[in-house]
């Protein structure tokens, strides 16, 4: 009987292995159509293509694949569908999540907030740096903790929202009491003290501060368009002649 059912396990084993095989085989000619459609110029029709084979590859077990999918299907059609690239990553966020690949779920929602920050939609891109924060804390990577709250108080003044910015930034001390002594803290202290005191151009020269000019292109982006309220036209209409020669 015990080599009666060994046997069996083995057949069974062979029999979803097979299984496993010839579904992988069907999801991967799905994704390579979808891929087709993108190099003729249709990324509209390649989005629903792709979803299917990750959520198949997800149904079936196979989450890093699923995943891996995730991130060549958002980079090749991001720039023709930035909308659809955000669900896919919010897809893929939802299965790494699932796997506990906390190293994958920062970088899903990093793309997220820079495909938000492009189609200004603050709000989304707020909620993703949070989520991001409050992961970096668990961990405490004080380091990433910082640049992303500096992200975060940029974007809640991109909303007009001091208050909200001064909120989370206490959040982030309360939570990592070492960040209040760095270069990331100074910044932001001084982000939101010249947003609320109303003085642009005192605004504009903290935006000059080294650590924010080390921000990655989509923040660079974002700066250029912060006015403290109340601030001078002039200012704003120098600033807003500048050509974009200091981003990377």
């Amino acid at each position: 009987p015990q080599s009666f059912q060994v046997i069996t396990s083995i057949v069974k084993a062979t029999v979803r292995a097979v299984w496993l095989y010839s579904c992988n085989d069907r999801f991967r000619a799905r994704e390579g159509a979808a891929m087709l459609l993108r190099d003729a110029g249709d990324s509209a029709a390649a989005f629903p293509l792709f979803e299917k084979a990750i959520d198949q590859y997800a149904e079936s077990g196979s989450l890093d694949t699923a995943a891996m999918t995730v991130e060549k299907a958002a980079k090749v059609i991001v720039l023709q569908e930035p909308e659809q690239a955000i669900k896919l990553y919010e897809k893929g966020l939802a299965l790494v999540q699932q796997s506990d690949r906390s190293k994958m779920a920062g970088e899903f929602l990093s793309q997220i907030t820079r495909l938000n920050l492009r189609l200004e939609r603050y709000g989304e891109a707020a909620k993703a740096i949070r989520d991001e924060i409050e992961k970096y804390v668990e961990v405490k990577e004080a380091g990433r903790v910082g640049q992303l709250t500096i992200a975060l108080v940029l974007v809640q003044l991109a909303q007009g929202d001091s208050v909200a910015a001064a909120k989370w930034y206490q959040w982030v001390l309360e939570q990592c009491p070492e960040f209040e002594f760095t270069d990331d803290a100074r910044a932001c202290r001084q982000l939101i003290g010249g947003w609320e005191g109303g003085d642009d151009e005192q605004f504009q020269n903290v935006l000059k501060d080294g650590v924010l000019r080390s921000m990655d292109n989509e923040y660079l982006r974002l700066m250029k368009k912060l006015h403290a309220p109340q601030g001078n036209c002039e200012s704003a209409n120098a600033e807003g002649d500048e050509d974009e020669a200091d981003l990377k």
